[in-house]
């Protein structure tokens, strides 16, 4: 299951990922960092903290919506307004982490597809 839906996800990460690139279609090669150190921080600090830590930082926010608008494809989600916000009530559901960490593998495949800036850090 968690193959097909990695697999599901691609496109539409990659569409997602399309709002870090420039006009160049380049995104700075940071970004591919903060999505690879996801899932590692998720299995080792937690769900909650590892979005918490993500919120903190402008940059690190930006894969926080990436991953909440993927979620949101997968899951009903009701009225929260954000990953945090969803969190918050979720964060202890083996469903929701699941889907999260394919989230984050997928992301991780759909960013190869793009030219990495190692020059601009935004």
């Amino acid at each position: 299951m968690m193959r097909k839906r990695i697999e599901r996800l691609i496109p539409q990460a990659m569409d997602e990922l399309q709002m870090l690139a420039d006009k160049n279609k380049k995104i700075p090669k940071v970004y591919d960092s903060y999505i690879a150190a996801f899932g590692p921080s998720v299995i080792t600090a937690g769900l909650l903290m590892t979005v918490m830590f993500y919120e903190g930082d402008d940059k690190k926010r930006k894969i926080n919506q990436i991953f909440w608008h993927l979620l949101q494809t997968e899951h009903q989600t009701g009225n929260a307004t954000s990953l945090k916000d969803y969190l918050q009530k979720r964060h202890t559901d083996p469903a929701v982490r699941a889907c999260l960490l394919d989230i984050a593998v997928a992301c991780k495949l759909a960013v190869r597809t793009f030219e990495l800036d190692k020059e601009k850090d935004e």
